[in-house]
């Protein structure tokens, strides 16, 4: 889609220096993985979609397991460089009126390689337990809610329904708040190019691009 930074980077077609942000890390059929601006925590990614999708929800069945395998892949790289505990979380803007405090409308999903645990903030938003990705199609089938994915730990998925209006960037605003980095939630006011380099310098140091590129899935 023009227009889209997310697909101009997945097609290559954005400037890479001075730019790390734009840096793909490594990639399947159909997501890419990035460093994530505003790189409040080092290791901060974002796994995207390759086609302009606005959530996650709207991936087919084997998109979805598609990509329960791209985030075991970082997860297991990430590991290697921070160790073992994750958070991961997406803001899914199925409703267009209630955006669940999306920013950017292309699907992408965070993956922090912290413990941090803040659904003592969430607690005003109807939750519920599920086992895969594939669970979220019934946003996109109805339209009517949007929701927020958070994994606070890997062994527990919740999902929160947003009916009601949000706050931009929720998620990292909370985490920001429980990791005492105050106005750091912001990526386009608190950017962190410097963080973001330093990250991509540690994993392509640790990764090689010829052989790392690229991950098969199945």
């Amino acid at each position: 889609m023009s227009n889209c930074l997310f697909c101009e980077i997945g097609e290559r077609q954005v400037p890479l220096d001075g730019h790390p942000e734009n840096v793909v890390l490594f990639e399947s059929e159909h997501f890419y993985v990035k460093p994530a601006l505003g790189h409040f925590v080092e290791g901060y990614c974002l796994i995207v979609t390759k086609d302009h999708l606005v959530t996650m929800a709207e991936l087919e069945s084997e998109e979805c397991v598609e990509l329960e395998s791209v985030l075991d892949e970082l997860r297991r790289r990430l590991s290697t460089l921070y160790g073992q505990a994750f958070c991961v979380f997406e803001h899914g803007a199925a409703c267009p009126i209630y955006r669940a405090g999306a920013c950017i409308d292309h699907a992408h999903i965070h993956v922090l390689p912290i413990q941090c645990d803040v659904t003592t903030s969430l607690s005003g938003f109807r939750a519920s337990r599920i086992s895969g990705f594939g669970e979220l199609r019934s946003f996109a089938a109805s339209g009517l809610e949007s929701y927020i994915y958070y994994e606070p730990e890997p062994a527990t998925r919740l999902l929160y329904s947003c009916d009601d209006r949000v706050s931009s960037q929720l998620m990292r605003r909370l985490i920001c708040q429980r990791l005492g980095l105050g106005e750091h939630w912001d990526w386009r006011v608190s950017p962190l190019f410097e963080d973001t380099a330093r990250f991509l310098a540690r994993w392509q140091s640790t990764f090689a691009p010829s052989r790392d590129s690229s991950v098969a899935v199945g």
